[in-house]
């Protein structure tokens, strides 16, 4: 077991980095970390590199056209596109655009944005700018289900076999959408406005972005501030698989509060999912950058999004949360950034209409890609896509 890294590392996202091996009494990270370090003996096993994978149950008979795959140790990956394809009235960034359009017209944006460089598309029926107020269920649907008809049902074998993924915090929603062939929720509320949605992803086994947030779109501004821990009957760690002795002990105490409470109520919420059936391999991390973070709280988020891989927490048989006392390492998981036009790129560059962001936008994302983000979510998939392949080939060598 100690010279197979394709045992070793799941493993390791199991068990607290203090847990030591019964015969050597060291422990079972640092033998990952001397593991990974050297080099793969070829009679035991060919490679010691590993994909995680995010497993997409339509695909579950053809894995090698699932995307979703993923190096959580070397990053040698490259990253993808999520483009996004709002079909609100009131959205922040295209004022609409794509509300009520035809079929044709949602056909031929939808294959735009596969052609610029998009690997997932990503449907929403509501807006999450603050302040913004939710349609009812019916009107969500109404906006959202003819958009997934549309796609799946296209001619075109390109369109009708994308990843197709939904903005949306209801489960009613979620769970039409995926039997109309969605493949993917991409969940606003990690499960805070409907519980049920946790029984949705669970039942269908999709992929489930969890995303950070607190409050609702109006009065998540005001929800900003993020203490330490006080929690005793939680104990919070950070785990590099690579450098056992990896610590933050030196933070600046405003980004390890930020970073500990994204990642703690993240945690919270993902091992009451788990209670209700759904697995680790589903969830994708968003820490959600500008929901319920001002502008100094959205750039700690983008400089730091790597430590949030890093985060493990433990929670004893005390806690009174809805959940059951768990070791849960964020090893492993995927994860996905958003700061395509949003406000705070506006206030630093004085950019006030969100289309106008496109440049500042990109710089993000490059600090989103040089942060290991594996998905970024953008509206201009164009030219991201040329900023990703940029990234991609400083940092991982990939061109």
């Amino acid at each position: 077991m100690l010279e197979r890294s394709f045992v070793l590392q799941p493993l390791c996202e199991l068990l607290r980095f203090d847990i030591l091996h019964p015969v050597t009494a060291e422990s079972f990270h640092h033998h990952l970390a001397q593991l990974l370090a050297s080099k793969s003996n070829e009679t035991l096993q060919e490679s010691s590199d590993l994909l995680q994978i995010v497993p997409v149950p339509r695909l579950e008979l053809d894995h090698d056209k699932n995307p979703l795959k993923f190096d959580q140790l070397k990053y040698s990956r490259p990253a993808l596109i999520m483009g996004i394809l709002n079909v609100t009235p009131d959205s922040f960034s295209d004022a609409g655009a794509n509300y009520n359009a035809s079929a044709k017209e949602i056909e031929t944006t939808a294959l735009r944005l596969l052609d610029e460089g998009a690997t997932i598309l990503d449907i929403g029926g509501v807006s999450t700018r603050p302040g913004s107020i939710a349609p009812s269920e019916e009107e969500e649907l109404r906006r959202v289900l003819p958009v997934v008809k549309i796609i799946r049902e296209s001619e075109n074998v390109r369109l009708s076999t994308c990843l197709i993924s939904i903005d949306t915090f209801r489960a009613k929603v979620a769970e039409q959408c995926l039997n109309l062939g969605a493949d993917i929720i991409n969940d606003n509320s990690m499960g805070l406005h409907d519980p049920e949605i946790f029984d949705i992803v669970a039942k269908y086994g999709c992929p489930y972005v969890m995303n950070h947030t607190r409050g609702t779109p109006d009065t998540m501004s005001k929800l900003n501030n993020y203490e330490p821990n006080t929690n005793k009957d939680i104990t919070e760690y950070m785990v590099d698989p690579l450098n056992p002795s990896f610590n933050v002990k030196n933070w600046d105490p405003q980004v390890a509060n930020l970073i500990n409470g994204i990642s703690r109520e993240l945690g919270l919420q993902m091992l009451k999912g788990f209670k209700r059936g759904i697995r680790k391999w589903q969830v994708i991390l968003d820490p959600g950058i500008g929901f319920a973070k001002h502008l100094p709280q959205s750039l700690i988020v983008i400089k730091h999004a790597s430590h949030f891989k890093k985060y493990s927490m433990m929670v004893n048989e005390h806690c009174d949360d809805d959940v059951e006392h768990f070791y849960l390492s964020f090893n492993g998981l995927a994860s996905l950034l958003a700061p395509s036009r949003k406000n705070f790129l506006g206030r630093i560059c004085d950019e006030p209409v969100p289309r106008d962001r496109v440049m500042s936008t990109g710089a993000a994302i490059m600090a989103c890609v040089q942060q290991n983000a594996d998905i970024v979510r953008v509206h201009d998939v164009k030219e991201m896509k040329k900023v990703v392949k940029v990234i991609d080939a400083i940092y991982k060598y990939i061109y």
